[in-house]
């Protein structure tokens, strides 16, 4: 919200009015309302089982050092 606000900011500093306004109007008033609807409307996922191996990061590892060695 305050990035939209500070670039409605700028367009008022640029003496461009109408910009500004249409700016305040259709992105803050509009598009950030329907993302604060967005965001309450997703249902909560509590039961998330989120677990990791040692041997998770073997597979990457090699691959970063394939492509480091290769290119440089």
């Amino acid at each position: 919200m305050f990035t939209f606000l500070g670039i409605a900011g700028l367009y008022v500093l640029l003496q461009a009015d109408f910009v500004a306004v249409a700016q305040v109007m259709v992105y803050v008033g509009g598009i950030l309302v329907l993302l604060v609807f967005g965001v309450m409307l997703t249902s909560k996922s509590t039961d998330v089982d989120v677990s990791a191996s040692p041997w998770s990061g073997i597979p990457s590892t090699v691959i970063v050092a394939f492509f480091s060695a290769r290119w440089c």
